[in-house]
């Protein structure tokens, strides 16, 4: 219980004891309300612009838990009714920032439930400046910018508004482009991989169907995990090779993505791999000259130090695509700066080496 809850049954303690329960809620709404309206007003007209008194946020978060709860007394979303001769008070009489404050506070469904009240509180609760938040919460980290473009563009949000996107996401009614790390989960030939995908996400079990490209053994996987996915690092489509703009920095130790397909039909996946020590160096950071090196060494550490697959050797100033059906063709090389992205592939480490 909040100050602002125990101050409304401390007030009212004395006064409701012979009172039935639906009256008493009645008389703490009303004294709610009009201590609130009043307060507010006060606050605009003696008070330079400011950030909102924690005050009345806390008063926000009461009445938003009245609005969502299924408590059974005489109050709606629209009015309260309170039991005098003619006494109403409309929730839309309130100031507009104290509608906004209750309105920022609701949940997606919430804000749904409002909505449907009136055509003036359908209006007020489609506005992208409520779903924008809620958009980026949920969203936020999935989608990028080319992506949520598309979507809101799309037919299925045919108003362009960021509830109908966001409705549409919700739903599962619209793929988007996103990436999915470890395709099919737990084969070894896609461990420490991320791939391109068009996604539907599924609200019943909180998880997504992938589609990938025509190419390949499977096109489709089901039950994929929030933590299995990401938007797209870069703009650079599958099939394109992506322009290398970090070569001349790497050193040994430093973490990249490069890309990689089994032959030139197939996309581009990102796999992971650390710079690794040109052969004629022995590994010693004080004596280490890799870095001014013409070539430079990838290593796929998942690999035993046998495998094929364990390291490859590009140009530093003239790299292109390179390889051949049998291994495979590498291509357009980012390193990883951020320590998130980094800690993220660590997490999806395979508790085996591969040969």
């Amino acid at each position: 219980m909040n100050n602002f809850e125990r101050f409304l049954n401390l007030d009212f303690k004395a006064k409701t004891k012979s009172q039935p329960k639906s009256c008493t809620h009645h008389h703490q709404m009303f004294l709610l309300l009009i201590c609130w309206v009043s307060f507010i007003l006060f606050f605009k007209s003696k008070s330079p612009p400011m950030k909102k008194p924690v005050f009345l946020e806390e008063i926000s978060r009461f009445l938003v838990s009245w609005f969502d709860s299924d408590n059974k007394f005489d109050f709606s979303l629209y009015q309260v009714s309170i039991k005098r001769p003619a006494a109403k008070i409309c929730f839309l009489d309130l100031p507009e920032l104290a509608i906004d404050c209750i309105l920022e506070k609701l949940s997606p469904s919430g804000l749904c439930s409002m909505g449907r009240v009136c055509v003036s509180l359908r209006e007020r609760c489609s506005s992208d400046d409520l779903w924008n938040k809620h958009l980026k919460k949920k969203w936020g980290g999935l989608i990028g910018n080319s992506a949520f473009i598309k979507t809101r563009t799309s037919s299925l949000a045919a108003n362009n508004s960021l509830m109908a996107m966001y409705m549409s996401l919700e739903n599962g009614q619209f793929w988007f482009p996103a990436q999915v790390y470890n395709r099919e989960n737990g084969h070894a030939g896609f461990l420490l991989s991320c791939h391109d995908a068009q996604l539907s996400y599924d609200s019943r079990t909180d998880t997504f169907q992938a589609r990938y490209s025509p190419y390949g053994r499977r096109m489709t996987e089901d039950g994929i995990e929030w933590h299995r996915l990401r938007a797209a690092p870069v703009d650079t489509p599958a099939y394109h090779l992506h322009i290398s703009d970090c070569l001349h920095h790497l050193k040994p130790g430093d973490h990249i993505e490069i890309q990689w397909r089994r032959s030139t039909e197939f996309p581009y996946g990102w796999w992971f791999a650390v710079v690794g020590h040109v052969e004629s160096c022995d590994g010693n950071e004080n004596s280490c000259h890799c870095q001014y090196s013409d070539k430079i060494v990838m290593e796929f550490n998942q690999y035993s130090p046998a495998s094929r697959w364990r390291r490859i050797i590009v140009n530093r100033k003239d790299h292109k695509e390179e390889g051949n059906e049998a291994d495979g063709f590498y291509g357009g090389i980012r390193k990883l700066y951020n320590p998130h992205e980094i800690s993220i592939w660590k997490n999806l480490w395979p508790t085996q080496v591969f040969e």
